[in-house]
């Protein structure tokens, strides 16, 4: 069992060992909000939870406020005759929905995929080179338990290696798989590249 103890997930910091069983080890975490939460081992491994639920209210709420405030205001300074309404969601052609938000930064509004803001929602964003899928492939599930965050090298062999089906914990359990693929295949690139010299 590798020690957490220390390390920090996201905005989680791990305080000790809660509790072990057979399936996997649980962490006793606080967050930088000054919360304390309990996470399994291997959501702290796969980054499914960087905080303690903290990031919804304190980013995406306002975000969204935010959002409907800027509308609200361009929509007041509009001549009555020239006021239009907007869509809020949609559909891309693969089934996604994304949800309409305004950006802070370059001050203008963007479409956000609705499964990447409730998983931010609940645990801070999203590490670049990373992508939050369906556990389940059902596009219209958005339970929390059910948004899966990976890397795009592990979706590769999820996809490649047909890892990704309707049953959510073989899904899961091919995340794993894909892991496990990966670490063998840099542990043998790293014996090769040390007996070459």
């Amino acid at each position: 069992m590798v020690d957490h103890t220390g390390k920090r997930f996201g905005l989680l910091t791990v305080t000790g060992l809660h509790e072990r069983r057979k399936i996997d080890s649980f962490w006793s975490c606080v967050c930088d909000c000054g919360n304390t939460s309990i996470v399994r081992s291997a959501h702290l491994r796969t980054g499914n939870t960087q905080s303690c639920g903290c990031y919804r209210k304190r980013v995406l709420e306002p975000e969204v406020t935010s959002t409907l405030n800027a509308e609200k205001k361009k929509r007041a300074s509009e001549p009555s005759g020239q006021i239009r309404s907007k869509r809020m969601t949609k559909r891309t052609s693969k089934g996604n929905l994304y949800i309409r938000v305004f950006d802070e930064d370059s001050n203008t509004e963007k479409w956000k995929s609705k499964a990447v803001l409730l998983w931010e929602s609940h645990n801070g964003p999203v590490p670049q080179g990373h992508v939050v899928i369906f556990a389940d492939r059902d596009k219209n599930n958005f339970g929390i338990s059910n948004l899966l965050l990976v890397n795009k090298r592990e979706l590769f062999y999820m996809t490649r290696l047909g890892l990704i089906c309707n049953d959510a914990e073989y899904t899961k359990t091919g995340a794993m798989m894909a892991k496990m693929i990966i670490a063998i295949a840099e542990r043998q690139k790293n014996y090769k590249r040390k007996h070459e010299h």
